[in-house]
Protein backbone atom coordinates (compact mmCIF):
# COMPACT_ATOMS: atom_id res chain seq x y z
CA UNK A 1 0.00 0.00 0.00
CA UNK A 2 0.93 3.12 -0.50
CA UNK A 3 2.09 6.09 1.74
CA UNK A 4 1.64 9.66 1.63
CA UNK A 5 4.70 11.83 2.03
CA UNK A 6 2.65 14.31 3.99
CA UNK A 7 -0.82 14.62 5.61
CA UNK A 8 -2.07 18.30 6.00
CA UNK A 9 -5.27 19.77 7.93
CA UNK A 10 -7.44 22.03 5.40
CA UNK A 11 -9.01 24.46 8.07
CA UNK A 12 -11.58 25.17 6.10
CA UNK A 13 -13.70 20.86 6.90
CA UNK A 14 -11.22 19.79 9.13
CA UNK A 15 -10.33 17.32 6.91
CA UNK A 16 -6.76 15.53 6.35
CA UNK A 17 -6.17 15.53 2.67
CA UNK A 18 -3.10 13.58 1.15
CA UNK A 19 -0.26 15.38 -1.28
CA UNK A 20 1.88 12.95 -1.95
CA UNK A 21 2.64 13.38 -5.83
CA UNK A 22 6.59 14.36 -6.02
CA UNK A 23 8.13 16.52 -7.95
CA UNK A 24 9.06 15.69 -11.99
CA UNK A 25 12.09 14.25 -12.27
CA UNK A 26 14.41 14.64 -15.48
CA UNK A 27 15.89 11.94 -17.64
CA UNK A 28 19.69 12.00 -19.01
CA UNK A 29 19.71 14.01 -22.45
CA UNK A 30 18.97 11.14 -24.91
CA UNK A 31 19.27 12.81 -28.50
CA UNK A 32 17.29 9.90 -30.19
CA UNK A 33 14.60 9.54 -27.50
CA UNK A 34 13.51 13.32 -27.09
CA UNK A 35 10.26 14.63 -28.79
CA UNK A 36 10.92 17.62 -30.52
CA UNK A 37 9.87 20.14 -30.38
CA UNK A 38 11.26 21.43 -26.93
CA UNK A 39 11.10 24.14 -24.63
CA UNK A 40 15.37 24.63 -23.21
CA UNK A 41 15.34 26.73 -20.25
CA UNK A 42 18.97 26.90 -18.25
CA UNK A 43 18.83 24.29 -15.24
CA UNK A 44 19.36 26.53 -11.93
CA UNK A 45 21.51 24.99 -8.79
CA UNK A 46 18.83 25.19 -6.61
CA UNK A 47 15.95 23.56 -4.42
CA UNK A 48 12.77 22.42 -5.99
CA UNK A 49 9.81 23.77 -5.08
CA UNK A 50 6.10 22.75 -5.54
CA UNK A 51 3.35 25.22 -4.61
CA UNK A 52 0.33 23.34 -4.45
CA UNK A 53 -3.48 24.70 -3.80
CA UNK A 54 -4.94 22.24 -1.15
CA UNK A 55 -8.53 22.85 -0.21
CA UNK A 56 -8.20 26.46 -1.29
CA UNK A 57 -4.77 26.70 0.82
CA UNK A 58 -1.33 26.94 -1.11
CA UNK A 59 1.18 25.27 0.34
CA UNK A 60 5.17 25.06 -0.84
CA UNK A 61 6.47 21.49 -1.07
CA UNK A 62 10.05 20.02 -0.92
CA UNK A 63 10.73 17.18 -3.51
CA UNK A 64 10.83 14.63 -0.06
CA UNK A 65 6.98 16.22 0.14
CA UNK A 66 7.93 18.62 3.65
CA UNK A 67 6.15 21.89 4.03
CA UNK A 68 8.47 25.17 3.28
CA UNK A 69 8.14 27.07 6.52
CA UNK A 70 10.92 29.94 4.61
CA UNK A 71 8.43 30.98 2.09
CA UNK A 72 6.10 33.51 3.60
CA UNK A 73 6.86 36.46 1.13
CA UNK A 74 5.98 34.18 -1.76
CA UNK A 75 2.70 33.12 -0.71
CA UNK A 76 0.28 36.79 -1.49
CA UNK A 77 2.22 36.21 -4.67
CA UNK A 78 1.01 32.56 -5.53
CA UNK A 79 -2.45 32.62 -4.52
CA UNK A 80 -3.39 35.14 -6.89
CA UNK A 81 -2.14 32.93 -9.63
CA UNK A 82 -3.08 29.32 -8.46
CA UNK A 83 -6.97 29.63 -7.64
CA UNK A 84 -7.70 26.33 -8.77
CA UNK A 85 -7.99 23.61 -6.13
CA UNK A 86 -5.61 20.63 -7.30
CA UNK A 87 -3.79 23.17 -9.60
CA UNK A 88 0.16 23.48 -8.92
CA UNK A 89 3.44 25.44 -10.06
CA UNK A 90 6.93 23.98 -10.04
CA UNK A 91 9.69 25.86 -9.51
CA UNK A 92 13.26 26.38 -8.76
CA UNK A 93 14.75 28.04 -5.36
CA UNK A 94 17.13 30.29 -5.99
CA UNK A 95 19.59 33.42 -5.33
CA UNK A 96 21.44 34.34 -8.12
CA UNK A 97 25.77 33.97 -6.94
CA UNK A 98 24.85 31.77 -3.82
CA UNK A 99 25.89 28.62 -3.72
CA UNK A 100 23.93 25.66 -3.28
CA UNK A 101 24.50 24.56 0.28
CA UNK A 102 23.64 28.63 1.10
CA UNK A 103 20.43 28.19 -1.39
CA UNK A 104 19.61 25.08 0.44
CA UNK A 105 20.21 26.39 3.95
CA UNK A 106 17.70 29.30 3.90
CA UNK A 107 14.97 27.62 1.72
CA UNK A 108 15.31 24.77 4.94
CA UNK A 109 15.12 27.82 7.88
CA UNK A 110 12.21 28.27 9.92
CA UNK A 111 11.71 31.65 9.15
CA UNK A 112 11.40 33.22 6.14
CA UNK A 113 14.35 33.88 3.32
CA UNK A 114 12.95 37.12 1.55
CA UNK A 115 16.19 36.75 -0.95
CA UNK A 116 15.25 33.29 -2.22
CA UNK A 117 12.92 33.81 -5.56
CA UNK A 118 10.93 30.67 -7.35
CA UNK A 119 11.88 30.42 -11.33
CA UNK A 120 8.54 28.40 -12.33
CA UNK A 121 9.69 25.45 -14.84
CA UNK A 122 6.34 23.58 -15.11
CA UNK A 123 2.51 24.56 -13.84
CA UNK A 124 -0.76 23.18 -14.26
CA UNK A 125 -2.94 25.62 -12.37
CA UNK A 126 -6.17 24.57 -13.81
CA UNK A 127 -5.73 20.53 -12.53
CA UNK A 128 -5.41 19.73 -16.54
CA UNK A 129 -2.45 18.13 -16.51
CA UNK A 130 -3.29 15.69 -19.56
CA UNK A 131 -3.12 19.46 -21.49
CA UNK A 132 0.18 20.20 -22.97
CA UNK A 133 3.57 21.85 -21.45
CA UNK A 134 2.87 24.65 -24.58
CA UNK A 135 -0.52 25.03 -23.55
CA UNK A 136 0.00 25.14 -19.43
CA UNK A 137 2.64 27.59 -20.14
CA UNK A 138 0.43 29.59 -21.90
CA UNK A 139 -2.00 29.29 -18.94
CA UNK A 140 0.73 30.57 -16.11
CA UNK A 141 2.05 32.92 -18.81
CA UNK A 142 -1.42 35.08 -18.99
CA UNK A 143 -2.16 34.29 -15.41
CA UNK A 144 0.90 35.65 -13.83
CA UNK A 145 0.98 39.03 -16.13
CA UNK A 146 -2.75 39.17 -15.09
CA UNK A 147 -1.51 39.51 -11.51
CA UNK A 148 1.09 41.84 -11.93
CA UNK A 149 -1.38 44.33 -13.97
CA UNK A 150 -3.43 43.78 -11.17
CA UNK A 151 -0.97 44.36 -8.54
CA UNK A 152 0.68 47.33 -10.25
CA UNK A 153 4.14 45.77 -9.84
CA UNK A 154 6.95 44.97 -12.33
CA UNK A 155 8.50 41.41 -13.05
CA UNK A 156 11.59 42.06 -11.13
CA UNK A 157 9.48 43.14 -8.03
CA UNK A 158 7.57 39.82 -8.04
CA UNK A 159 9.53 36.35 -6.30
CA UNK A 160 7.67 34.38 -8.67
CA UNK A 161 9.07 34.52 -12.43
CA UNK A 162 8.89 32.78 -15.19
CA UNK A 163 11.78 30.87 -16.53
CA UNK A 164 13.31 31.89 -19.86
CA UNK A 165 12.57 29.67 -22.47
CA UNK A 166 13.93 28.84 -25.92
CA UNK A 167 12.03 26.47 -28.19
CA UNK A 168 14.30 24.06 -29.99
CA UNK A 169 13.30 22.11 -33.38
CA UNK A 170 16.39 19.69 -33.48
CA UNK A 171 19.48 18.60 -31.64
CA UNK A 172 21.45 21.33 -33.79
CA UNK A 173 19.17 24.20 -32.29
CA UNK A 174 19.69 22.29 -28.75
CA UNK A 175 23.28 22.53 -29.08
CA UNK A 176 23.02 26.21 -29.92
CA UNK A 177 20.89 27.23 -26.98
CA UNK A 178 23.43 25.29 -24.82
CA UNK A 179 26.07 27.28 -26.50
CA UNK A 180 24.55 30.93 -25.49
CA UNK A 181 23.97 29.94 -22.26
CA UNK A 182 27.26 28.46 -21.79
CA UNK A 183 28.65 31.86 -23.09
CA UNK A 184 26.66 34.34 -20.83
CA UNK A 185 27.28 32.25 -17.84
CA UNK A 186 30.72 29.91 -17.78
CA UNK A 187 29.48 28.10 -14.33
CA UNK A 188 25.93 27.22 -16.03
CA UNK A 189 25.13 24.02 -14.37
CA UNK A 190 22.95 22.58 -17.84
CA UNK A 191 19.62 22.97 -19.74
CA UNK A 192 16.67 21.48 -18.86
CA UNK A 193 14.49 20.30 -21.88
CA UNK A 194 10.91 20.07 -22.05
CA UNK A 195 8.50 18.81 -25.04
CA UNK A 196 5.97 21.15 -25.80
CA UNK A 197 3.12 17.92 -26.08
CA UNK A 198 4.07 16.41 -22.74
CA UNK A 199 1.46 16.20 -19.69
CA UNK A 200 2.14 16.98 -16.36
CA UNK A 201 3.34 13.88 -14.96
CA UNK A 202 4.96 14.82 -11.36
CA UNK A 203 7.25 12.12 -10.14
CA UNK A 204 7.78 10.34 -13.48
CA UNK A 205 11.52 10.05 -14.87
CA UNK A 206 10.20 10.49 -18.71
CA UNK A 207 11.81 10.95 -21.96
CA UNK A 208 9.78 13.71 -22.87
CA UNK A 209 11.43 15.63 -19.87
CA UNK A 210 15.76 15.66 -19.99
CA UNK A 211 18.74 17.50 -18.67
CA UNK A 212 21.90 18.38 -20.56
CA UNK A 213 24.18 18.61 -17.76
CA UNK A 214 28.17 18.22 -18.82
CA UNK A 215 29.48 16.58 -15.41
CA UNK A 216 33.58 16.75 -14.97
CA UNK A 217 35.75 13.98 -14.11
CA UNK A 218 38.81 13.14 -12.17
CA UNK A 219 40.98 9.88 -11.78
CA UNK A 220 41.68 9.27 -8.20
CA UNK A 221 42.79 6.39 -5.99
CA UNK A 222 40.48 4.01 -4.17
CA UNK A 223 42.24 3.09 -1.23
CA UNK A 224 39.11 1.75 1.23
CA UNK A 225 35.71 0.10 0.98
CA UNK A 226 32.54 0.59 2.91
CA UNK A 227 30.43 -1.99 3.74
CA UNK A 228 26.57 -1.22 2.52
CA UNK A 229 23.87 -1.13 6.11
CA UNK A 230 20.59 -2.17 5.24
CA UNK A 231 17.54 0.30 6.69
CA UNK A 232 18.02 -2.01 9.84
CA UNK A 233 21.28 -1.96 10.58
CA UNK A 234 22.09 -5.21 8.74
CA UNK A 235 25.79 -5.42 6.99
CA UNK A 236 24.97 -6.11 3.47
CA UNK A 237 28.07 -7.91 2.33
CA UNK A 238 28.63 -5.62 -0.19
CA UNK A 239 30.10 -2.19 -0.84
CA UNK A 240 28.09 0.66 0.02
CA UNK A 241 30.69 3.57 -1.09
CA UNK A 242 34.20 3.58 -1.76
CA UNK A 243 37.01 5.98 -0.34
CA UNK A 244 39.34 7.81 -2.65
CA UNK A 245 42.53 10.14 -1.49
CA UNK A 246 41.79 13.42 -2.64
CA UNK A 247 43.95 16.16 -2.72
CA UNK A 248 42.20 19.78 -2.07
CA UNK A 249 43.42 23.50 -3.11
CA UNK A 250 44.89 23.85 0.39
CA UNK A 251 47.48 20.99 -0.84
CA UNK A 252 46.31 18.63 1.79
CA UNK A 253 45.04 15.36 0.76
CA UNK A 254 42.67 13.64 2.67
CA UNK A 255 39.98 10.29 1.97
CA UNK A 256 36.88 11.26 0.68
CA UNK A 257 33.29 9.34 0.14
CA UNK A 258 32.29 8.11 -2.99
CA UNK A 259 29.40 6.99 -4.29
CA UNK A 260 29.17 3.62 -6.01
CA UNK A 261 27.54 5.03 -9.27
CA UNK A 262 27.61 2.92 -12.20
CA UNK A 263 28.70 -0.25 -10.18
CA UNK A 264 25.61 -3.04 -10.17
CA UNK A 265 24.93 -5.52 -6.97
CA UNK A 266 27.01 -8.27 -8.26
CA UNK A 267 30.12 -6.02 -8.90
CA UNK A 268 29.66 -4.46 -5.45
CA UNK A 269 30.10 -7.84 -4.17
CA UNK A 270 32.82 -8.55 -5.40
CA UNK A 271 34.45 -5.15 -4.91
CA UNK A 272 33.56 -6.29 -0.94
CA UNK A 273 35.86 -9.50 -1.30
CA UNK A 274 38.72 -7.61 -2.66
CA UNK A 275 38.74 -5.07 -0.33
CA UNK A 276 41.89 -5.91 1.70
CA UNK A 277 43.78 -5.87 -1.97
CA UNK A 278 42.31 -2.62 -2.85
CA UNK A 279 43.23 -1.37 0.92
CA UNK A 280 46.81 -2.32 0.40
CA UNK A 281 47.45 -1.56 -2.87
CA UNK A 282 44.75 0.66 -4.40
CA UNK A 283 42.76 1.06 -7.58
CA UNK A 284 42.48 4.35 -9.71
CA UNK A 285 39.10 4.90 -10.75
CA UNK A 286 37.05 8.00 -12.78
CA UNK A 287 34.92 9.63 -10.64
CA UNK A 288 32.22 12.46 -11.61
CA UNK A 289 31.03 15.24 -9.44
CA UNK A 290 29.38 18.65 -9.91
CA UNK A 291 31.01 21.79 -10.14
CA UNK A 292 30.42 23.81 -7.10
CA UNK A 293 33.34 26.14 -5.84
CA UNK A 294 31.95 26.21 -2.05
CA UNK A 295 32.83 21.99 -1.33
CA UNK A 296 36.18 21.74 -0.33
CA UNK A 297 36.23 18.53 -1.61
CA UNK A 298 33.97 17.67 -4.28
CA UNK A 299 30.07 17.50 -4.75
CA UNK A 300 28.18 14.63 -4.98
CA UNK A 301 30.97 12.27 -6.19
CA UNK A 302 30.13 9.05 -7.86
CA UNK A 303 31.88 5.88 -9.28
CA UNK A 304 31.95 5.83 -13.24
CA UNK A 305 34.67 3.19 -14.13
CA UNK A 306 37.73 1.60 -13.55
CA UNK A 307 40.95 2.60 -15.05
CA UNK A 308 43.21 -0.18 -14.77
CA UNK A 309 44.57 1.21 -17.70
CA UNK A 310 46.67 4.07 -15.38
CA UNK A 311 48.99 3.25 -12.35
CA UNK A 312 48.53 7.50 -11.11
CA UNK A 313 45.85 9.68 -9.95
CA UNK A 314 44.91 12.87 -12.64
CA UNK A 315 42.80 15.28 -10.32
CA UNK A 316 43.70 17.99 -13.61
Amino acid sequence: KKCPSIWLTCRNNGMLRMADEKIELYKPYTENKLQYPVGAQQKLDGVPVRWKNIGGHIVALSRQGEVFKSLGHMQEHVRPILLTVGGSITGELYIPGRPFKYISGMARRHETGTALVCHVFDFDIMATPSLSWAGRHQQFVGALAAYLGAAGIGPADCPIRLMPTVVCKDSTAVQSAWDVVRTANPNAEGMVLHSLSKPYQPGKRVWTTQKLKPEPTIDLRIVRIVEAISKDGEPLAMAGRLEAEFTGADGNTTEIGIGPGSLTHAERRALWLERDYIRSVGRIAEIKYMRDDSYSALRQPTFVRWRDDKVEPNQE
